[in-house]
């Protein structure tokens, strides 16, 4: 694992942390998340659940988190959000990556955000997305203007009841128009361009069909890791490999 015995016994110590519902964190524990990951030299992340209870804790590699699966929080048949939130650490001080938003939308998870690493384990700021109604950008998701931890003032739970009942009224509307929709998915090792080109043709073939293209996830890889190429029988039961409730290491 390449963690020592005291580093692993705080990581798991975040288990019995919590966070007012109404906040996205407290200041004292984006402290706490800054120096476990400076100290660790690794990407860390907390899901917590609308009642400030952690109740996923991960830790990633240098540049990057791998979110478990998510079965306990099942999302059902309608509009809503998973009911977490997705709380880590960045140490390069990168904004908000696509792979974070592309788990943010595919997740459905109520918030994502990254907090930035200063040395020598101090939080710098903030950064915040949310999805949204598709809008006439093409866009299903907000990214928020990076904030120092100490001036983030948004109510959280306020935001997720107004993001869902705007959900729910777009669902309502969707619902009674019979077209098909769909979101276009491509990973590839290919070049960008490759990777647009295909997605412009995949659009088109959708759109001879009849089917609406609500939006575009493209993702480009040097290299893919048997580990997450899935079959359909395993698709089917884990979208996102195994859960533990002990922290991913």
């Amino acid at each position: 694992m390449g963690l020592k015995p005291s580093q692993t016994k705080k990581i798991i110590s975040l288990y019995h942390r919590r966070i007012p519902p109404q906040r996205v964190i407290t200041p004292e524990l984006a402290r706490t998340l800054s120096e476990l990951s400076w100290d660790t030299q690794r990407q860390l992340a907390i899901l917590v659940d609308r009642g400030g209870n952690v109740r996923y804790v991960v830790v990633g590699g240098p540049s990057g988190i791998w979110i478990p699966d998510l079965s306990d929080f099942r999302l059902g048949s309608g509009p809503r959000l998973r009911g977490l939130r997705c709380l880590h650490t960045h140490l390069r001080g990168e904004p908000l990556t696509h792979d974070d938003l592309t788990d943010l939308a595919m997740l459905r998870l109520d918030l994502m955000a990254s907090i930035d690493v200063l040395a020598p384990g101090f939080p710098g700021n903030i950064s915040l997305a949310n999805l949204m109604p598709l809008n006439e950008k093409g866009e299903n998701w907000r990214c928020w203007d990076p904030v120092p931890i100490a001036n983030l003032e948004m109510n959280c739970l306020e935001l997720i009841q107004v993001l869902e009942e705007e959900f729910s009224r777009t669902w309502k509307t969707r619902s009674t128009d019979p077209q098909d929709r769909a979101i276009l998915v491509h990973a590839s090792t290919a070049a960008k361009s490759m990777i647009e080109d295909s997605l412009n043709e995949l659009a088109d073939l959708a759109a001879s069909a009849g089917v609406m293209v609500l939006g575009k996830i493209s993702q480009r890889r040097h290299q893919f890791h048997p580990r997450f190429l899935m079959g359909r029988e395993k698709l089917m039961n884990s979208r996102f490999g195994l859960y533990s409730r002990e922290p991913t290491f």
